[in-house]
């Protein structure tokens, strides 16, 4: 599957990686580091695991709010160019949502 903005994307996640500072506890980066964490995690009886479907992974936040809090994320440890300049990138890619496949555009 391509999408038309896939490479501006990928471009955008490394942009992202590099200017947007997130301490999270709560991520992961691939399945690998995930099973490596629930391995070594310490669990007692009053810790419950509950999985989802890959469709409740998905929250639909709106764009322009998006947009929002990760310009004042940005603007935190970056100039006002470096934000701005990434929140187009970030509005061109979330304003897009068709792919193709096998030849098809959905």
């Amino acid at each position: 599957m391509n999408a038309p903005t896939y490479k501006i994307a990928k471009h955008l996640a490394g942009l992202l990686n590099r200017h947007l500072t997130l301490n999270s506890h709560y991520s992961v980066k691939n399945s690998r580091n995930w099973t490596n964490y629930l391995t070594k995690l310490k669990r007692n009886e009053n810790h419950k695991l509950i999985t989802y479907d890959i469709k409740d992974l998905y929250v639909n936040i709106p764009m322009e709010e998006t947009l929002i809090i990760t310009k004042m994320m940005l603007l935190k440890s970056n100039d006002t160019q470096i934000t701005q300049q990434i929140l187009i990138l970030m509005k061109l890619i979330l304003s897009h949502n068709q792919f193709t496949f096998q030849y098809n555009i959905y």
